[in-house]
């Protein structure tokens, strides 16, 4: 059985009709990979190995390119998106991908270009009203020219084509701000 040291970073969500969508950071491969599993009613997710219910999500792997931090949403039609971190570049990468399938199958990961800097934490939500809503925390100069942790928000109206311009979120420059969740509603 995996250990917690090779296993993290789990995110869940369900659809309308009560099925369970998982993914986590998996480095049982020795590399870090998006896995994705899904079950039907949350008690089965079957054997724990890597089989056709555990699937990987990220397109680019190996080497000592990491990924790391999914989360996992689903629109009303079915579609899921996963975003995560990867470690392909100056900055970690805001990754994403999608599935029409139920996860059987993933697109082939897109960096999200919308969203650079020093981030940590994506946790991304569906709503009929907004979209696919991201939020994140980015690192740079505070106001006092220490470094500053602050929760940025973006999100997309077109199923993750384009995103909006980051917004801070929080107001205070004097303390960091992490460790967030977003919650939308239709």
């Amino acid at each position: 059985h995996p250990s917690t040291s090779e296993q993290w970073d789990l995110d869940v969500a369900m659809d309308s009709d009560g099925r369970y969508f998982a993914v986590w950071a998996d480095n049982r491969r020795l590399y870090s990979d998006i896995r994705f599993s899904k079950s039907n009613d949350g008690t089965s997710w079957g054997d724990g190995q890597m089989n056709n219910n555990d699937i990987r999500v990220n397109s680019e792997y190996g080497g000592d390119l990491e990924n790391w931090h999914p989360s996992v949403t689903i629109d009303e039609n079915g579609r899921l998106y996963c975003v995560w971190l990867d470690n392909n570049g100056e900055y970690p990468r805001l990754m994403l991908s999608t599935s029409e399938s139920t996860g059987n199958t993933w697109s082939q990961s897109v960096h999200i270009t919308a969203v650079e800097g020093d981030l940590s934490e994506p946790y991304a939500r569906w709503s009929p009203a907004i979209g696919l809503a991201v939020v994140y925390v980015l690192e740079g100069e505070g106001a006092n020219g220490s470094i500053q942790k602050d929760i940025m928000f973006t999100r997309s109206t077109d199923g993750g084509e384009t995103f909006s311009t980051p917004v801070k979120v929080t107001d205070d420059d004097t303390q960091d701000q992490y460790k967030h969740r977003v919650a939308v509603s239709d």
